[in-house]
């Protein structure tokens, strides 16, 4: 076995998730190195009286395949002596190390690419407190095999760990344990103030009769006592941390002064126990700086890995936190390849490759360097809704065409889990903001309301189908509205249609009664009679003219010499001369006839025209004692007419009075409805702000105005056209101003002057007050309106609109952050308004809150954004010339990308070192 170690690459796991990522961690278990203190521990096969390296390496191999089966991907392995069997340089511990980075199991499968980190480490225990102190110490493998085994004889100062299988008591106290590990865990030739963060303590079972916490106060109360590299405290068994500090405040101080974090894990003495208690940690590299990290990012980087059951007993957690479960989207990778393309030098013609974490991922870089351009060409590449603002649009626009889109570049995403078929926008559906869009949404009323309503995810989508409800009742009342007034207009002529034919039907009742019916047939026989004089007339003109006819025709001659050819056709002229005057005779006859008949046919018609006129004049002046019109008398005709529809005008004002019926009830119910999902919407949001006065700590609180948007009134004023009007609702509306309930409830109860109507403005708008009109006003709406206001030094509350253009984009900006939408959320330098405060406050809290639940990418050159927010991965850029490219990327334990960071948005060392000085720390 080799003495040294060189660590082997897995590019899996960065492969699977840039960046950070979740690992399930368990960091005490015990070896077979613990052999003569717990020799009934060891597995088959394995002789601790004659060990050999072989038997190590199958042990280990069985090691790493239990911890494999238990899903355990970080393994802190601490036996009590690092050595087998107490002696010599055999090392089940180390086998188990290089077993890890060289072997492979089974199925040919390195163990590295299924065990994220191995560290190496031991459990002494100390000389300190009554019954002495137990602390793990874990180290980086790079350590090496005769390093590591050193180092526990240098703590251990020649003693044994084991007594007659008891555990051995180290000369040393925790100080002096602590001052060794610095000493001899300094890098060779670093400052001696370098701290020593290749090493990392723990105190297991804290809360034990060794634990650093056994004994109330023993070792925490003490002045002399060094904390070291200690970074967090084993929880009992079966107890969460809130249990185990319950009642102990001064465990509460020592953790929060030393920003210690809580862990459990197996203390395994067997490979089947191995896992049975676990934490969950947040990496990107397998080193104890990277644990490190977790550790003091403890809110966002470790996770208890076990929860109450229903009976108050620990077991896994149900949901474990896993990115590749691919519940929300997000965005992994984005290939760029096209010389022409910014981010792709033409020396290098490579494809660039920008790597992001489902979480929180921070772009940081000099002016001009790409920070925009990426995200801008992201914007425009995946479809995104741009800036609503003009040139906020061009301005997103030109960055991504000139820039980032520049020769039309080959541009793939890998987005895990999405339909490769679906649109852009639809596999990552992510929010876009610029600085300059936040200034302008945090005056939006609108959009500050979107973005309440999703704050608590559970009642998202009941907000926005309830909106859309009430959305659709003010579209249905309109149009109902509108639908009576033409019903209206539909029920009056038709009202006028029933009335005149039923005063034509009582007219002919009256005419009736005065003889009508007698002058009718007198009419009527007349008529007849005068037609029968007409038609003699007509047909003896008709005759005359028969008459002239048969008179003017020619008649064929006789022959006058008579022949055997010629007898038989002077035998038929002579009697067509017979016929003919036969007829003529007859003409003749049929014209006295007809003459006898006109005469006739006149006398007749004297005659009843004589009578006609004495009933006409009978009938009219009858007519005259009743009071009507003689004249009336002509119109009898059209009165029967009108009087014969007055049933089909009846049936069909019943038809419409019930069309109208129906739609007043459509109305009115439409309004109750209306008025019941506004009580509903506004209970809704009232859960919605008391969350936001609980998740901000009273810092952030949001206000409705009960029908808060007036501009509906106002378009339904000002076309009212009416300059007093206009002119009380430009005084108003600077003020209190009336709801349109309100505003009809004063008109209908002449109340007008409560909202400062003058007389004569009252009276104008009561005369313009239609019927319509006063449906059209009861079916308008005036939205809810939301307003945030902040909490200032003094302790005051102040509204969004008072607020410095900073402010109001830290409250939105809390308020992007606070909610629970999925959405991925891109955001591009908002530094500049950033108040350090409030983003300690509440900004950094909100992101913190939003890892594992929403995909956050923001530029900044805000180191408080980069490092305190706890960015899973950062990618530096940089720029020469007319390129851009990617000058590192990955997490903070990276020491390239800690230099990056340092130098980039820390201003560099020396800045960094003189703030330290300063402030005095």
């Amino acid at each position: 076995m080799s003495v040294g170690f060189v660590r082997q690459q897995a590019d899996n796991w960065r492969h699977e998730v840039p960046g950070v990522r979740w690992f399930k961690a368990d960091l005490q278990i015990h070896t077979i190195d613990d052999a003569p203190g717990r020799s009934e521990g060891l597995p088959s096969g394995i002789d601790a009286s004659s060990p050999s390296s072989e038997q190590l390496s199958t042990y280990a191999q069985q090691f790493l395949d239990a911890a494999i089966s238990s899903g355990v991907q970080v393994l802190g392995i601490t036996p009590r002596s690092p050595r087998f069997a107490g002696s010599g340089d055999l090392s089940a511990t180390w086998h188990i190390v290089e077993e890890w980075n060289n072997g492979i199991d089974h199925s040919g499968t390195p163990y590295r690419e299924q065990v994220f980190a191995v560290f190496p480490g031991f459990k002494p225990r100390l000389n300190d407190g009554r019954d002495g102190l137990d602390l793990v110490f874990l180290f980086d493998p790079e350590i090496g095999h005769e390093r590591y085994l050193q180092l526990f004889d240098l703590l251990m100062q020649g003693r044994q760990p084991w007594a007659d299988k008891r555990v051995a008591t180290a000369p040393l106290s925790a100080t002096g344990a602590f001052a060794i590990v610095r000493d001899n865990q300094r890098p060779d030739g670093a400052p001696s103030d370098a701290a020593p963060w290749d090493c990392l303590a723990l105190a297991p079972h804290a809360f034990g009769e060794t634990g650093l916490l056994g004994t109330p106060g023993e070792h925490v109360e003490r002045e002399d006592f060094d904390i070291g590299n200690l970074v967090a405290l084993e929880l009992p068994k079966n107890s969460l941390e809130d249990e185990a500090l319950q009642g102990k405040p001064w465990v509460n101080e020592f953790v929060s002064t030393n920003r210690l974090a809580f862990f459990h894990s197996s203390a395994a003495h067997s490979l089947e126990d191995i896992g049975s208690r676990h934490v969950w940690v947040k990496m990107a590299d397998p080193t104890i700086e990277a644990l490190r990290q977790a550790f003091v990012a403890r809110v966002t980087r470790l996770r208890p890995g076990h929860e109450l059951d229903g009976g108050g007993s620990l077991s896994d957690l149900s949901e474990r936190p896993d990115a590749m479960r691919n519940e929300r989207p997000w965005l992994k990778s984005v290939t760029v390849d096209g010389a022409a393309s910014f981010f792709v030098s033409e020396h290098v013609a490579q494809p660039v490759r920008f790597e992001f974490s489902p979480d929180l991922t921070c772009v940081i870089g000099g002016s001009m360097t790409g920070k925009s351009t990426l995200l801008d060409g992201l914007r425009v590449h995946v479809g995104a809704p741009l800036p609503q603002d003009v040139r906020m649009q061009r301005q997103v626009g030109e960055r991504a065409a000139g820039r980032f889109l520049a020769g039309a570049p080959s541009i793939e995403l890998d987005i895990p889990g999405s339909d490769p078929t679906a649109d852009a926008h639809e596999r990552w559906p992510a929010e876009f903001y610029t600085q300059g869009e936040l200034q302008h949404l945090a005056q939006d009323p609108e959009a500050v309301q979107h973005i309440l309503s999703r704050l608590d995810a559970s009642l998202t989508d009941e907000l926005h189908s309830r909106e859309r409800d009430l959305q659709a009742r003010d579209r249905d009342l309109s149009r109902v509205a509108s639908r009576l007034a033409d019903i209206d207009d539909e029920l009056a002529d038709a009202e006028q249609s029933r009335d005149r034919s039923s005063r034509a039907r009582a007219e002919l009742g009256v005419f009736a009664a005065a003889g009508m019916e007698e002058l009718n047939r007198a009419e009527s026989s007349t008529s007849s009679w005068r037609e029968t004089v007409k038609a003699t007339g007509e047909i003896l003109q008709e005759t005359g003219d028969l008459i002239s006819s048969l008179n003017s025709v020619r008649r064929p001659v006789i022959s006058i010499a008579v022949d055997e050819s010629t007898e038989q056709v002077d035998a038929e002229a002579e009697r067509l001369d017979q016929v003919w005057e036969l007829a003529s005779d007859a003409a003749e006859a049929l014209r006295d006839r007809l003459v006898e008949a006109q005469h006739l046919a006149r006398t007749g018609l004297r005659t009843h025209e004589t009578r006609r006129g004495e009933l006409h004049a009978e009938v009219e002046r009858t007519l005259a004692d009743q009071g009507f019109d003689g004249a009336r008398i002509n119109e009898s005709q059209a009165l029967n007419a009108q009087a014969a529809l007055l049933d089909s005008y009846e049936a069909n004002l019943d038809r419409i009075r019930a069309a109208a019926d129906r739609l007043r009830s459509a109305f009115e119910q439409g309004l109750q409805e209306r008025r019941e999902l506004v009580a509903e919407q506004r209970l809704a949001y009232d859960s919605i702000l008391n969350v936001i006065e609980r998740r901000f700590d009273g810092r952030m609180v949001a206000r409705r105005l009960n029908d808060g948007d007036f501009e509906p009134l106002e378009a339904f004023v000002t076309d009212l056209g009416q300059r007093g009007i206009t002119r009380w609702w430009n005084d108003t509306k600077n003020g209190v101003v009336p709801s349109p309930q309100v505003l009809l409830a004063l008109l209908d109860a002449g109340s007008l002057s409560k909202i400062g109507m003058s007389d004569a403005v009252q009276q104008t708008f009561v005369s313009c007050m239609t019927p319509n009109r006063r449906r059209d006003l009861a079916a308008l709406r005036c939205p809810d309106r939301y307003w945030l206001e902040f909490r200032t030094m003094d302790g005051q509350y102040r509204p969004l609109d008072r607020l410095s253009g900073g402010q109001r984009v830290n409250l939105l900006l809390s308020l992007l952050l606070a909610t629970n939408d999925h959405r991925p959320l891109v955001i591009d330098q908002p530094e500049d308004d950033l108040d350090n405060r409030f983003l300690f406050e509440t900004l950094l809290p909100a992101l913190h809150r939003l890892k594992g639940i929403r995909q956050v990418v923001v530029a900044t050159h805000n180191a408080n954004i980069v490092v305190n927010g706890d960015a899973d991965q950062v990618i530096q850029l940089d720029a020469e010339s007319e390129h851009g490219h990617i000058a590192c990327a990955g997490a903070i334990e990276e020491p390239t990308v800690r230099n990056a960071i340092v130098q980039t948005v820390d201003g560099g060392d020396e800045a960094f070192r003189l703030r330290r000085l300063k402030y005095g720390f």
